[in-house]
């Protein structure tokens, strides 16, 4: 018996995978403070990335634009990431 699987087999294993580490960040967005996130990515900043600035500092400047306004609204980002999280888990486990 031969097993076909389609591009939404695929899909459906990597949204799967995908939900607990929403459910994560979306928690970590509502129960840090700003001024923690913000000491915790420059933290993971300094230790990961100081490449980049170096090579694309205009890229990297729209990316963190966006970053800052993602910040301001982070209330609202989490509840979405939360709530996709527990969609993607609840349709997809079966």
């Amino acid at each position: 018996m031969i097993i076909e699987y389609t591009v939404f087999d695929w899909l459906k294993v990597a949204f799967l995978w995908i939900s607990p580490a929403l459910f994560i960040m979306g928690t970590i967005l509502l129960l840090l403070s700003l001024e923690k996130y913000k000491k915790l990515e420059d933290n993971l900043n300094r230790n990961l990335g100081g490449i980049q600035k170096i090579v694309m500092p205009k890229i990297e400047t729209n990316i963190y634009t966006f970053h800052e306004w993602l910040l301001s609204k982070k209330v609202i980002v989490g509840l979405i990431c939360i709530i996709c999280s527990l969609v993607f888990f609840v349709l997809l486990k079966d």
